[in-house]
């Protein structure tokens, strides 16, 4: 009689307990949502990843005028509305777009772990319309594996499934995937820029390995998985080769290649400073971050070059029509056909050959002194930069960029540090 009369309160308190709990799991419970797909899909004619960024292009016809259209990263349970950019070719074309700029589509970085499916919207007064996408390029699926981040990354499928899809979820970096590749200028027999210092000759070779092995253990410490194009210099690095400078970063799938050089004049002591060499089409959010970290950490200043130059320290070098003339020769001289060069195409390969279809790489195989880019058309690209760091014949550069090569590479870490942290947040 006494354990009844503890078991009937207790089981009458489980049971109310439970009615309780059914009460509020119904009230609180996640509300679906669901949407109107329209039948007639859009047609991307261009995606791709460079760097962190993702990005799309297309095309669509409408007999309606808009004024808005958004791109939805959708499931079931939320809905990510980001603006498209668009132009009206004629009165029923329209050409859209998440940006303009290679790096700054959608970061793959900062999506949360789940599975999403992007839609177009077109809204409306009465109701918005929702339209899937339809893959019209040569590409297939692609993988991404965000930058380390407290010893932990997530991986991407872009796939295209019935429409197109964004797969996040959280996997360990595969062995042969890295952040971030530095790239050491010269090598082997060819030492690059000489600066004489005291009778002492200093080969710019070995000064930029100097600053890429400083800047690894610098970004290691932070967390980055890095690589690097050679470890010595008497290895000779070659450039469309496996391994190679133009193609390891890609090989790597990694989000970020440095190139790291140090610069010449043709009169001694006519330049010195900083220089930092960017592609066509990105923002230059970062660009900026590394001149002015490199700036201070490196106790150096901006070029007084003008040639090239578009900001404090940064410049943008093209090929030139006379160039492009002596090109056109070259070509025919040896019996191919000239690429598609032209004076928006990037003279720098460090920069070209890296972004693929993005940045109008060439090397095609066709010119029989050079293999092909295995990456010359690809749309998962790395993003690239070309640091000339200091003048080898400028006296004030070699001494202060022999006393501080670690202030160098501290201020390239601290460039991509804060432009990350600011993101991020």
């Amino acid at each position: 009689m006494k354990y009844k009369k503890i078991i009937k309160p207790i089981l009458g308190l489980l049971i109310l307990t439970s009615i309780i709990s059914i009460f509020l799991l119904n009230i609180f419970k996640e509300e679906k949502i669901s949407l109107f797909i329209e039948s007639e899909p859009f047609k991307i004619t261009k995606y791709y990843i460079y760097g962190t960024s993702f990005n799309l292009e297309g095309t669509i016809t409408l007999n309606e005028k808009i004024t808005e259209l958004n791109l939805i990263l959708f499931n079931q349970k939320e809905l990510k509305r980001i603006p498209l950019l668009f132009t009206y070719k004629n009165d029923t074309e329209i050409d859209f777009y998440i940006s303009k700029f290679l790096n700054k589509g959608i970061d793959l970085d900062l999506i949360s772990i789940n599975n999403y499916e992007l839609l177009i919207e077109i809204p409306g007064e009465e109701q918005n319309k929702y339209y899937r996408l339809k893959n019209d390029t040569e590409y297939g699926d692609l993988e991404y594996y965000t930058l380390t981040k407290n010893e932990s990354n997530n991986k991407i499928t872009i796939a295209w499934n019935n429409g197109l899809q964004i797969i996040v979820k959280k996997e360990e970096l595969p062995d042969n995937i890295y952040d971030i590749v530095l790239d050491p200028g010269h090598s082997g027999s060819d030492p690059g820029a000489i600066g004489t210092l005291n009778n002492t000759e200093y080969y710019e070779r070995n000064i930029n390995l100097s600053i890429c092995e400083s800047l690894q253990k610098i970004l290691e410490s932070m967390g980055y998985k890095v690589a690097i194009t050679r470890t010595n210099n008497t290895e000779k690095v070659k450039i469309y080769e496996s391994g190679g400078s133009a193609v390891l970063a890609n090989e790597v799938k990694a989000k970020y290649n440095f190139a790291i050089h140090n610069n010449s004049s043709i009169n001694k002591n006519e330049f010195n400073g900083l220089e930092l060499y960017i592609i066509n089409d990105i923002e230059f959010s970062l660009a900026r971050s590394f001149v002015e970290n490199i700036k201070t950490f490196g106790k150096t200043n901006y070029s007084n070059k003008l040639t090239y130059n578009i900001e404090d320290g940064i410049y943008r070098r093209n090929f030139t029509i006379n160039e492009i003339e002596i090109g056109k020769s070259y070509a025919k001289e040896n019996k191919f056909d000239y690429y598609n060069v032209t004076t928006y195409t990037s003279y720098y390969y460090y920069l070209r050959e890296l972004g693929g279809i993005l940045t109008n790489a060439y090397i095609d195989g066709r010119d029989p002194n050079y293999p092909t880019n295995p990456y010359y058309n690809s749309n998962h690209v790395t993003e690239s930069y070309l640091f000339e760091l200091s003048y080898m014949n400028s006296t004030t550069d070699l001494s202060n960029m022999l006393s501080n090569i670690d202030g160098y590479a501290q201020g390239i870490a601290e460039g991509l540090k804060n432009y990350i942290n600011e993101k991020d947040n």
